[in-house]
């Protein structure tokens, strides 16, 4: 009777407890691998970005040269025949008519002549091109050629190119009349450009090369009988041609 009554008063051992349905046992090693994927992924995401904002801090400074360190600038800053403010005009009746022209045409003759310019370009509202063009030039007496470089405003990239036979001779010493080519001095005159003094000589030319005449008014500025720019109008179009004749030498 009594160990009747000890076996009802001790306690009964608890049950197991049992996983619910579709419980799946803790792994370590598998919420590792979910945080290095996670790493991963975030160290790609940052370097996507950093990429990324490289390439568009290369862009701005790519732009920002191309804006203010090209052909086209340093061109137009560095200009000694300057036309962008005109010129005006200083009466002088003692100019004999194209005889700077005929002097320089004539010291010439035969030989070679040799030109490093720059062009730059208005329109019919004498407004600024953006485009510039730099020439190194080389006549002789059986051949004329030019490597052509131009920039414009804003890039810095630039095109060259070489011409063969340009007409640049023909408007920037030519004198005389050809066959093919026409030239005589309409006036000469003193200008101011930019401050500075020189006599201007005005020549007719007409270029017969082609299937129909081709007319050009050529403006020379010289000073000290050199020289020094050209202003070039066309019946061809509306535009003005300026030439900052940086430097000749005649061999």
């Amino acid at each position: 009777m009594d160990s009747e009554k000890k076996e009802t008063l001790l306690p009964k051992p608890a049950e197991p407890e049992r996983p619910e349905e579709g419980f799946v046992p803790y792994c370590g090693s598998d919420e590792q691998k979910a945080e290095q994927k996670a790493a991963r992924k975030s160290k790609i995401k940052m370097w996507t970005f950093v990429v990324l904002l490289i390439l568009v801090i290369a862009g701005f400074v790519l732009i920002f040269i191309g804006r203010r360190y090209n052909l086209y600038n340093e061109t137009i800053h560095s200009l000694k025949f300057d036309y962008r403010t005109g010129e005006a005009d200083v009466p002088d009746e003692s100019l004999t008519k194209g005889s700077c022209a005929k002097a320089l045409r004539e010291q010439i003759g035969d030989k070679s002549v040799s030109v490093n310019a720059a062009m730059y370009l208005f329109d019919s509202q004498t407004n600024l091109a953006d485009t510039v063009s730099v020439y190194s030039y080389v006549h002789t007496k059986s051949s004329n050629s030019a490597v052509v470089k131009t920039g414009t405003a804003n890039w810095f990239m630039t095109k060259k190119q070489s011409l063969e036979s340009p007409l640049l001779f023909e408007l920037l010493f030519d004198t005389a009349n050809y066959e093919m080519l026409k030239a005589s001095c309409y006036d000469t005159y003193r200008a101011e450009v930019s401050g500075r003094q020189y006599v201007c000589e005005v020549w007719l030319i007409c270029d017969l090369t082609g299937n129909k005449p081709v007319y050009y008014t050529v403006y020379r500025y010289y000073a000290d009988g050199q020289l020094a720019g050209v202003r070039v109008l066309s019946d061809q179009d509306e535009t003005m041609q300026v030439f900052d004749i940086r430097d000749y030498t005649i061999r």
